[in-house]
């Protein structure tokens, strides 16, 4: 959303189209409908130009611009057929997989369209290299968010776990891995409490003996997710490839630990397929395996030497900071899109 208002800002002739197809994959209960309502009340001058997505009404358009594999398939035909140009974001998911037919197809026929004029993406110095998400500058500055500290503002250690719930168990994100660490740390003392955040709940994994120090919080939008945050030491992200589906892989790190480490938690997260590129592993992240018993030494070490786990989180924000900032995001994509419009 922070990406496309950007755009809305900045191109006054520029229309936003959305299908609301994501909300069902992430098991939300809020409607295409209930979420136009929402965006309209928050931002009356801008909803004006968003709308449902319709194929008959959006073409021709000069430029058309989608995030992810399965949306810029969905048009591309419309795009060809009124001779328009096209620029779309590689992310990871999306449709796209790694050594999967289907998509391996869609990103053949997307590449070797003649209407794309640029492929923008995380991973490769072959086209246009941008960071890895655009955080909302209408939501309050996680630089504004007072950190709450252990022995000086509460009297406990709070590791979180947060994604999205996109299959049973949420062994994609790792949440098997995350609780069965939570269980052993939990008998170190009560002062550790274990929070997560997304539609994970109870049954998701046995919590039986440590239940007293795990919080659910369902899914938390931008400001009450920062909220929390002002109050987590540590993000644990186990997350692992290939199994959501086959060829199925995050980007690195997820958007959740962006976020966490905008507003200084320490994050230990995985890097399965190495795709680091930014950060110093010890300094301002912590690189884990999905070994148990590793990641709890790995957390043990860090929970014995609190003033190293603090300054992790302090080298997080500010490499972060640099990393998904709003000029250093934005800047490039403007830039881009008003070449391809007005050739500027």
């Amino acid at each position: 959303m922070a990406e496309f208002m950007g755009y809305l800002e900045e191109f006054p002739f520029a229309e936003v189209h959305t299908s609301g197809s994501a909300f069902g994959l992430i098991g939300s209960t809020m409607t295409l409908d209930q979420a136009m309502r929402t965006y309209r009340s928050e931002h009356p001058r801008l909803s004006r130009r968003v709308f449902s997505y319709d194929p008959d009404r959006i073409f021709p358009a000069q430029l058309t611009y989608a995030v992810f594999l399965n949306n810029i398939s969905t048009v591309i035909e419309q795009v060809e057929q009124h001779r328009g140009a096209f620029v779309f974001t590689l992310y990871p998911g999306g449709g796209f997989c790694l050594d999967v037919p289907a998509s391996d197809s869609k990103l053949q026929r997307a590449l070797t369209s003649p209407s794309l004029r640029k492929v923008r993406t995380t991973a490769s110095d072959q086209m246009q290299f941008i960071d890895p998400g655009v955080f909302p500058r209408f939501q309050p500055l996680a630089s504004e968010i007072s950190k709450k500290l252990y022995g000086r503002d509460k009297g406990t250690i709070d590791i979180c776990f947060v994604a999205h719930k996109y299959m049973p168990g949420g062994r994609d994100k790792g949440y098997d891995v995350f609780t069965q660490c939570a269980k052993r740390l939990s008998t170190l003392g009560n002062h550790l409490q274990f929070h997560v955040v997304g539609l994970f709940s109870e049954d998701d994994a046995d919590i039986a003996g440590f239940a007293d120090q795990m919080h659910f919080h369902g899914t938390l939008v931008t400001r009450s997710l920062r909220q929390l945050y002002s109050g987590m030491d540590l993000i644990v992200s186990p997350n692992a490839p290939f199994i959501l589906a086959p060829g199925a892989f995050d980007g690195f790190p997820t958007g959740s630990c962006l976020e966490a480490g905008l507003c200084g938690v320490a994050v230990f997260c995985t890097d399965e397929l190495q795709e680091n590129q930014y950060f110093i592993d010890g300094e301002d992240i912590v690189i884990i395996s999905r070994k148990v018993n590793e990641i709890c030494e790995r957390i043990e070490y860090y929970l014995e030497h609190y003033e190293l786990l603090l300054r992790i989180g302090i080298n997080a924000k500010r490499v972060f900071g640099e990393l998904a900032g709003w000029e250093a995001n934005m800047s490039p994509r403007l830039k881009l899109h008003a070449r391809g419009v007005l050739g500027r």
